[in-house]
């Protein structure tokens, strides 16, 4: 309880500051009051990051300081991402996934369900958030205010990796990126896969990739992976952004090869979260063994020989790197004709 009681020192009012009428504080004000309790230093910005991509079952985080953290924090994870209609709310105070009613919290797993991190974040810093769900084929670059509403929001195409993808798969074409005056990529002719990924990649893990030739007349596979002694933390990704899967010419999406290349890559290594190679994988096969009319986009294909071509990959490269499990035959997947089912299985 509240009292408050007068006294014979008010008589002399001349001595007490000048009081003004109670009024409520403005929005933007109250705002930051209340978030200064959430974040208060460098470090409280960055755990309320990592708990959110560990929240999104990120098994990958990658966080980045300019000056300490004072300049810039950035953290990048390959968590679930968030959908458009979650993004448009991300950063606005007490919305959450985690919890709908107080009694959830006797259930909770896991770290935030106040609905407060990104908000706090938003009323301490200037704030950009770049997401994408597995589903979408680009993602969102959004800015958030002060206040954690969304100020601007624009699509995030994958052009320089598709440019990059497609350098490798054509080495005899001279191609070139620019954005904002700015060249961020530039491949000239050559005669080979190899010599391509150095252009495009500019890394000594590509320039020490080593070639493989499997199958035969009906099925070609040539591979490109990193040295046996390249460095795990140098030539494995989070992502499979430097893994680039071509067949017959053309730059696609194909998960199943790279959950192979990222299993046998990390059992080698021991790495915990796996990781998957820098790594170019060229399949030539009869056009009558290939559907690519499966969606409109065409980075999605159907293979007819599937189970031949994760049965080479499994043995070729176990062999090339040693000390990597492999799947018995009898374990793996049978990967029929079937439209249906091999769709799913190119998808991952």
């Amino acid at each position: 309880m509240h009292t408050v009681s007068a006294s014979a020192s008010c008589h002399n009012n001349s001595q007490l500051p000048e009081m003004t009428s109670i009024h409520q504080l403005p929005p933007a004000t109250a705002h930051k009051l209340s978030m200064g309790q959430v974040v208060t230093s460098v470090f409280s910005v960055v755990k309320e990051l990592l708990e959110n991509a560990l929240d999104a079952g990120a098994t990958s985080v990658d966080v980045r300081l300019d000056d300490f953290g004072l300049d810039k924090i950035e953290v990048r994870d390959n968590g679930c991402g968030l959908s458009p209609q979650d993004t448009a709310v991300m950063g606005q105070a007490h919305y959450t996934s985690k919890i709908r009613q107080l009694d959830d919290l006797g259930s909770l797993s896991s770290f935030g369900f106040r609905g407060e991190a990104m908000s706090a974040v938003c009323a301490s810093c200037d704030v950009t958030v770049a997401t994408r769900t597995v589903a979408e084929q680009a993602g969102r670059l959004v800015t958030l205010g002060p206040d954690g509403a969304v100020v601007s929001q624009k699509p995030v195409a994958r052009a320089q990796a598709l440019m990059a993808a497609t350098a490798v798969s054509q080495p005899r074409l001279r191609l070139t990126l620019h954005h904002n005056g700015a060249q961020l990529l530039h491949k000239a002719p050559c005669d080979s896969a190899k010599t391509a990924a150095v252009q495009v990649l500019k890394s000594e893990v590509a320039r020490q990739l080593q070639p493989l030739t499997l199958g035969d007349d009906l099925l070609r596979v040539e591979v490109l992976l990193p040295a046996v002694d390249a460095p795990p933390k140098v030539a494995g990704r989070s992502t499979a952004d430097q893994c680039f899967v071509i067949v017959n010419g053309r730059v696609v999406n194909y998960r199943a090869v790279e959950k192979v290349l990222r299993r046998l890559f990390s059992d080698r290594h021991g790495l915990t979260p796996p990781k998957v190679p820098v790594s170019v994988v060229q399949v030539t096969v009869p056009p009558a063994l290939l559907d690519v009319n499966l969606e409109p986009n065409k980075t999605r294909l159907l293979l007819l020989c599937e189970e031949k071509l994760l049965s080479l990959l499994e043995d070729g490269c176990g062999r090339l790197l040693p000390g990597a499990g492999t799947v018995d035959r009898a374990d793996r997947p049978v990967h029929r004709a079937g439209r249906h089912h091999a769709l799913l299985a190119a998808d991952g």
